[in-house]
């Protein structure tokens, strides 16, 4: 079509909205700024509503090729111009700027504008209606997942498989590394492995390059070191310097070489992709610390907990191991992280599908090396928790349905998080909006609850 004399207006902007969406995912996002400057040619031409889902394809380019500032650009430059225009434009934008924002590691100001867009996009249940807003869900699942919003990054994505289907199935590996991102947060290392490795295998087999890379890399910030080959190989595909940065980062991860797993994050942190960054500098302390380079690690680990702060304190398995490093395997830590979380044997077993057997030896190998006799010791062993004096607060909110609310104290700021398993008693367990209570704090260290940064425990109410 764009190849054709005299094509009209809406053709072209029709073109611009399949062929940009499709380079960009194929990881030749180097040839989308063509199409997208044919589309602006005519922009004053067309109704204009569906330049904003066919500008979907060229940030996604800008951001697949590592140019994050000029995403960041181009996004806002769209937003403003719906601002002064219809409501489900506006929506329309703001996935676009959401995108970005959680690319560069700003999650909470990524999660509050896709709650907005969510709001101003639900005009109906049609494949067209759903098709709008699905990309929204995906990265908001993302973005609570890791600020360690689990109850709100189960529900949303949830609510995307819910509404997936043919008509958004090209989504589909960008859902999975959702649901991977789910798993890191909930401490399922190897689940979030295995579901990136799906989502890599998924978008290869539909041509989605890009995306594969993606999902490679993916894989790799949760530990799995068989990716590099494959990741060499795309780096050859793919426009841009990030997945050439990727290549690379998993390269190193795989040989344990600390210095360049070190050198890879400064180039991440170089293009703006901080949350990268952090993960990368997480990864390098761990090699060091492997490797008995004690300065060095802690001078990564220094500079992945302020990247880690930067991006408003967002959580993965490698910055929590490399703030808490430990004499246990891969598998003993996936384990402990559970343990600390209060899951027993038989859950644990379930989501690793393995038996109760199974978990309780590597609870006791793991025990034996951290010189622990209980579970709450191994749970504490794990560095994740600090327990503070027993408190008073008041309850802020609560929610039967999900069973989970926030109390507020002095010595919680911000407040406190609590499940009703935590509510002392027997038989039916509430607690009220502005109930008085007595609880124990437990302060969480490299990590959140939901976004909380203490959970309650022994709550009881204050006779």
């Amino acid at each position: 079509i764009l190849a054709a004399d005299r094509v009209l207006p809406w053709a072209i902007e029709w073109a611009y909205f399949g062929g940009g969406l499709s380079l960009a995912l194929m990881g030749r996002g180097g040839q989308v700024p063509e199409l997208a400057a044919r589309s602006a040619a005519v922009a004053d031409q067309i109704d204009g509503l569906l330049r904003f889902p066919a500008a979907h394809g060229e940030i996604l380019a800008l951001t697949l090729t590592g140019q994050f500032a000029a995403a960041q650009r181009q996004a806002e430059e769209y937003l403003s111009l719906a601002s002064s225009g219809r409501y489900v434009a506006w929506g329309l934008a703001n996935i676009l700027v959401g995108t970005v924002e959680l690319a560069r590691g700003r999650f909470t100001d990524a999660a509050g504008r896709l709650e907005q867009a969510i709001a101003a996009l639900n005009v109906g249940d049609t494949a067209d209606a759903i098709s709008w807003s699905f990309p929204a869900y995906i990265v908001l699942g993302q973005a609570y997942a890791e600020l360690g919003r689990i109850h709100e990054a189960d529900g949303i994505i949830t609510a995307a498989q819910a509404r997936n289907g043919r008509h958004v199935a090209v989504f589909g590996p960008q859902l999975m590394m959702s649901q991977a991102w789910l798993a890191a947060a909930r401490g399922e290392t190897s689940r979030a492995v295995d579901l990136s490795r799906s989502a890599a295998e998924c978008a290869c087999e539909s041509g989605q390059f890009g995306i594969e890379a993606v999902a490679l890399h993916l894989a790799t910030r949760f530990g799995d070191t068989t990716t590099a080959t494959r990741l060499a190989e795309l780096a050859d595909i793919c426009d841009g310097e990030l997945v050439d940065i990727v290549a690379r980062h998993a390269a190193a991860v795989a040989a344990v070489n600390g210095c360049g797993v070190a050198s890879a994050a400064a180039e991440f942190e170089r293009i703006g992709a901080l949350p990268d960054a952090a993960d990368a500098y997480a990864r390098a302390a761990i090699a060091f610390t492997n490797a008995g380079d004690k300065r060095r690690s802690i001078e990564c680990a220094a500079a992945a907990e302020a990247l880690s702060a930067r991006c408003d304190h967002t959580t993965s398995p490698a910055l929590v191991e490399a703030a808490h490093p430990l004499p246990l395997t891969s598998r003993e830590r996936e384990v402990g992280s559970m343990v600390a979380a209060g899951l027993s044997s038989r859950q644990i077993a379930e989501r690793l599908f393995v038996s109760v057997r199974t978990v309780e030896g590597h609870i006791y190998r793991a025990s034996i090396k951290l010189d622990v006799t209980d579970r709450k010791g191994f749970a504490q062993a794990m560095g994740t928790t600090v327990h503070a004096e027993r408190t008073t607060g008041v309850v802020r909110t609560w929610s039967d349905a999900e069973g989970w609310g926030v109390i507020d104290s002095d010595t919680t700021p911000g407040g406190a998080w609590t499940h009703v398993s935590n509510i002392a008693g027997s038989g039916h367990r509430s607690l009220t909006p502005r109930q008085h209570v007595t609880f124990e704090p437990e302060i969480l260290v490299g990590r959140t609850q939901d976004g909380y940064r203490y959970r309650a425990l022994d709550v009881r109410n204050v006779e």
